[in-house]
Order: C-alpha cells, then structure tokens, then sequence
C-alpha cells in the first residue's frame, strides 16, 4: 500500500523526472513547444509509462499518468466504467468510451496533486489524497481523497495536515471521494473504471 500527498518521484532510471524538474512544467511550457515537440515530448512520456510497465511500478506509472494526457489517452480501456455510489456502495453505473472520457479526477499543478474539478468550483486549495493498492492478480486501485492543507507543518516539505472537506482530519481508513481501478492488459495496465462516492 502506498499513500501520497505530494506527487510521487520517478526513479532516476525512468528519465523523465530529469526533463521536468530541468525546465518549466508541461503546462506552461506547452503553448510555446511546437506542435513536432509537443509530439515529441509526449512519445517520451508515453515509452516512461511503458517502462514503468516492464519494471512492474505502478507508482510511476500512476504517477505518469496524472501528469500526461498523453499517458492517459495511451493507457485507457476502450470503455471505462463509471459509477456513482451511496455510502451502502448501491448506485448505477455507465460505460464512457476512451475517445469521451474526460473525468480523470487528478491534475498536477507544481508537482502537487490536486483535483480536476474541485467540488467547490475555484478552490485551487483543494489537493489529493491517494492510497495505492496491488491485489495479487496485478490489479491496482487507487483511493483518491479531496483535502486542505492545515498548519501545523510537518518538515521543510510538508504541505501541513491534511484535512477533509468536512473540516474532520484525514484518515486513511476512511473510504474517499473515489476509486481508480487500473487492469493489467498484456504487459501493462489500463485504466478500466473510476468510481465516485456521492456519499461517505
């Protein structure tokens, strides 16, 4: 199990966390890379992610995919379902084919893990919250959680104590706002359902 507030770091092995912390991130370099480096750069995230496949680290990989839409594109199942659960874990769900997929529910934003879409529209405090887990069949599932950050800090790095929007503090026991579930297909993973708690 693997919880992270902060985006995980790639391994020096897999490159790409060189290329990022060398220059601006994607986001604001994007409008000024051409369309033929924007290709570029985007092949480049997508072999890192194949990488993390052959090396088995979904770490990396997840933590490729967040960053790179790319990666997403690449590693997402031909239709993902998507449901919407009561605390009871009752509710409908709906199969998004790949090409509409667009609730992916974490961005990066300074190498922070924050949510897509805030639940209160223009909250740019809201960050994420994940808890990762390998089932023995290779299936990985990420329990995502939308958070504030609160003093007190917790070393020159910590973005202080994390809190839910209910104002209770973080537990990890407690079930999140929603779930990844990424599916070994061949040798990798593809992002095959995401789940959302409407209520905890």
């Amino acid at each position: 199990m693997t919880r992270s507030a902060i985006a995980p770091r790639i391994g020096a092995t897999l490159g790409l966390l060189a290329v990022l912390l060398s220059a601006e991130p994607l986001s604001a370099r994007g409008p000024r890379m051409s369309e033929a480096e924007k290709r570029n750069f985007e092949r480049q995230q997508v072999l890192q992610a194949q990488q993390a496949c052959k090396n088995s680290d979904y770490k990396a990989f997840f933590g490729l995919m967040v960053q790179s839409q790319a990666v997403r594109r690449h590693f997402t199942a031909e239709k993902v379902e998507y449901a919407e659960v009561d605390a009871r874990g009752a509710g409908r769900s709906t199969f998004i084919p790949r090409e509409a997929y667009d609730r992916f529910p974490i961005r990066m934003v300074d190498f922070q893990w924050r949510s897509a879409r805030p639940l209160r529209p223009g909250d740019t405090d809201e960050h994420v919250i994940t808890v990762m887990t390998r089932s023995s069949t290779n299936h990985v599932a990420i329990e995502w959680t939308r958070v504030h950050y609160r003093a007190p800090l917790k070393g020159d790095e910590s973005l202080g104590t994390p809190y839910d929007l209910d104002g209770k503090r973080y537990n990890a026991e407690r079930p999140g706002h929603g779930k990844l579930l990424l599916l070994p297909v061949g040798d990798c993973w593809q992002l095959s359902a995401d789940i959302r708690r409407i209520a905890r």
